[in-house]
């Protein structure tokens, strides 16, 4: 913004004063005695206000940093940028600065030479912040994702207004790690070549390095990343140590310890290869329920059986440690593209095509609304594939905004058995054990709408109770 039009210094001041002393009177007003009294429902719209006027204040960041731009404070001030003026003056971090710097460039105000005011790189998008619906990180992803098309020759000004538009959409349900998703599926539909070849840039920086020190360091190839996880993931799941039920060990803890079990049930079948399960493959174990009803992946706590002759970590006959994937139908038949894993690494088409001849990976080819249309055969049962086909269809826990990975949810039953419900796919869902137990009690319902499950939740959160789908699985069904 030019100084020309900022608003009068007077009223500047007399704003930024009334703001202070308002914000004075909230921080002394809402102290946790008080808002206890407002209940669940008061207290999560009081701090859903609160959200809306924090980002809104991005847009302000953006006005004051383009003044400092246009005032020429940076030099004034012998600094080599704004961005390292901010993070002196303010004692943020540098990074912080950066992207501050740069949100201000993509969503504030602009001016030409002449100093006519002109819109924002990106309006629609700095019009949603400037209204408080996103986060400042959202706003980040959103604008990496915009201005990476905007130097594409071969993505039209039509097809990046539209990417705009799907992903300032979607941030109303998804948080920064599903809109990098989206935003990378975006990209490689709309310039899919891109400076490099995604898979063959990776196969040429693939390394491990085993450190003297234990650490770990290296970059693996999409294929076997999709894998590590398939194998790793269901031995990673919590297990709880006490009666609290709760597991002490971090994330990456878990992740240690499944690794380590899974090359010792390596070393085990080497040493005895005629034990269960046979020399090759994943052998079924023991885990899971009967006929594929609520007991679910694993015994609840997410422990899995043994894996058998292979060493390959199994529970539902055979479809741990393979790889399932989701792939368009259209890519499908093209050859080409990228599949998606359960973890949402992309996979090439060509490499899951040569795979799936193994039994290593397992496609389910999905129609424009995310409902299975196919699946590959990898193993033989029905309730096997049964299983496979919601890990593909959900993805991890349907309950809206849980993101508990499929290997450790158990197979949730819509229309409970008990009431009638058969064990079918459409009659089928994965939920997290949590989930799984606490839904009735909290007063949501669990209904099948479309072939896809769909939560409706107590009056108290929606007074029209309006079913309620995963975000994940809105991806499946989003824009072409």
């Amino acid at each position: 913004m030019s100084v020309a039009y900022l608003p009068a210094p007077e009223r500047l001041a007399t704003v930024q004063h009334a703001f202070t002393e308002a914000t004075r009177e909230l921080i002394d007003t809402a102290d946790r005695a008080s808002l206890s009294g407002l209940g669940p429902a008061g207290l999560m719209q009081f701090a859903s206000t609160l959200e809306q006027a924090r980002n809104a204040l991005a847009a302000v960041d953006h006005a004051v940093i383009g003044a400092l731009e246009d005032t020429s404070a940076a030099q004034i001030a012998s600094k080599r940028t704004i961005a390292i003026l901010l993070a002196d003056t303010l004692h943020v971090t540098h990074t912080d600065a950066r992207h501050r710097v740069e949100a201000a460039a993509s969503l504030g105000a602009r001016v030409t030479f002449t100093g006519q005011p002109q819109p924002p790189r990106w309006e629609y998008l700095a019009a949603r912040q400037r209204a408080g619906r996103l986060t400042p990180a959202q706003a980040r992803v959103i604008t990496t994702c915009l201005n990476h098309l905007a130097h594409r020759p071969d993505v039209s000004d039509a097809d990046r207004g539209e990417a705009e538009t799907i992903l300032t959409t979607h941030a109303t349900t998804l948080g920064p790690k599903d809109l990098t998703r989206l935003a990378a599926e975006i990209i490689a539909r709309l310039d899919p070549d891109g400076d490099e070849p995604r898979d063959e840039q990776r196969a040429r920086q693939r390394a491990l390095h085993l450190h003297d020190n234990g650490a770990v360091t290296g970059q693996v190839t999409a294929e076997l990343l999709a894998k590590l996880r398939a194998v790793l993931d269901p031995l990673a799941a919590p297990r709880p140590a006490d009666a609290s039920g709760r597991d002490a060990r971090s994330g990456g803890q878990r992740v240690h310890d499944a690794l380590l079990t899974a090359v010792n049930r390596l070393l085990d079948t080497n040493r005895n290869s005629t034990g269960n399960g046979g020399g090759g493959g994943a052998g079924t174990g023991n885990a899971g329920s009967n006929g594929g009803s609520d007991g679910g992946s694993g015994n609840g706590n997410g422990s899995t059986s043994n894996a058998g002759g292979g060493g390959v970590p199994s529970g539902r006959g055979g479809t741990r440690g393979t790889v399932i994937t989701t792939i368009r139908l259209e890519d499908l038949k093209a050859g080409c593209g990228y599949a998606t894993s359960t973890h949402g690494v992309q996979v090439p088409v060509r490499d899951l095509l040569a795979e799936a001849a193994h039994l290593k990976f397992l496609p389910a080819v999905l129609n424009s609304n995310g409902v299975v249309l196919h699946l590959g055969h990898a193993v033989r049962l029905a309730t096997d594939r049964q299983y496979a086909a919601l890990v593909a269809r959900d993805g991890g826990c349907t309950f809206p905004g849980c993101d508990v990975p499929p290997e450790w949810c158990q197979i949730h039953h819509v229309t409970a058995w008990q009431d009638g419900g058969p064990t079918d796919i459409d009659n089928l869902a994965l939920a997290c054990g949590y989930h799984h137990r606490e839904y009735e009690d909290r007063g949501w319902e669990s209904v099948m709408i479309g072939g896809l499950p769909h939560w409706r939740p107590p009056a108290w959160i929606d007074p029209d109770r309006v079913p309620v789908l995963h975000h994940r699985i809105t991806l499946n069904n989003r824009r072409e």
